[in-house]
């Protein structure tokens, strides 16, 4: 009577041998799938377009450009400059790079940069690039400004500890004393980061008795720098007001006191009394291309 060999009991004869074939076959398949990549996959042709789009979505995750119609446009030996239509009428057409290295591995990758920008994609990168920096750049300037503008306070503030009014803030004084900062000035004056004038002067009223406060006004400031630099916390001793307009004229800042103050949110002008402003309000005030910042201390 022949006996029967388990599975079991044949696994365990000849796992050893069972493994050599499982391993075999593994790198079989793995040297057909790289046989089928190298010779299919260097061209330009759906499968590596699809791979080009995909890296394109990993750059610009919302997009909806769809690739198509791969073309061929320049060939090496290990290198093909690959074209596609797009169906986006403000970026027609896209390129991307099929490489081939000496182990004939298969490498797609988005086209340089450089040629990126030679398309209407490349100009909307470059658009975006100069938004970032010009908010970078905007950032430092308004740093600058609050730095500015607290220097001026302190120091005028200082000045004056000793005198019931500014009436002496002359533009004499302002400059022998260095109230405000020597790099802001220049023939025309003195000028903010944004190129628009800087003044400094006593305020009719502080209270309905007295000359007892100063005015610090910044023109020329851009919308959005405007609404950032209104509703920081300028709120310290000594503050009255801020207002913020699309006007140069401060005749209605400079009668406000500390008692008659009251919060005024209108089209092209917002004032905000003793109290931080809000960004709705700061919003309306400085709704124009270009706007003056104006604060009142004592």
């Amino acid at each position: 009577m022949v006996k029967r060999t388990t599975l079991k009991e044949f696994i365990c004869k000849y796992h050893k041998m069972l493994i050599g074939f499982v391993v075999i076959m593994f790198i079989i398949i793995l040297l057909a799938i790289s046989i089928i990549f190298r010779g299919d996959n260097f061209s330009c042709n759906n499968n590596t377009m699809k791979y080009a789009q995909s890296l394109f979505k990993d750059i610009f995750p919302e997009t909806k450009i769809q690739f198509r119609n791969p073309q061929l446009l320049e060939k090496q030996s290990n290198h093909l400059k690959c074209r596609v239509d797009t169906d986006d009428p403000d970026v027609p057409e896209m390129y991307y790079d099929v490489k081939k290295d000496f182990n004939g591995n298969i490498d797609v990758s988005i086209n340089s940069v450089k040629d990126l920008l030679s398309t209407q994609m490349g100009n909307l990168l470059n658009e975006f690039t100069r938004d970032i920096l010009s908010d970078t750049t905007n950032q430092y300037h308004i740093n600058r400004t609050i730095d500015q503008i607290s220097h001026i306070v302190a120091n005028t503030r200082v000045l004056f500890s000793n005198n019931n009014d500014y009436k002496m803030l002359t533009e004499e004084v302002i400059i022998n004393a260095r109230l405000i900062p020597d790099d802001m000035y220049n023939t025309d004056g003195f000028i903010n980061d944004f190129n628009g004038k800087v003044i400094l002067k006593p305020s009719d009223k502080k209270n309905s008795n007295d000359k007892g406060a100063f005015i610090v006004e910044y023109h020329h400031i851009p919308k959005e720098v405007c609404r950032q630099l209104a509703t920081y916390d300028w709120v310290d001793k000594g503050f009255i007001a801020l207002m913020a307009t699309d006007s140069d004229d401060s005749d209605e800042f400079d009668k406000i006191t500390l008692s008659n103050c009251r919060d005024i949110e209108k089209d092209s002008t917002a004032i905000s009394c003793g109290n931080r402003m809000q960004r709705n309000v700061a919003t309306k005030g400085c709704s124009g291309n270009y706007n003056t910042l104006l604060l009142k201390f004592y």
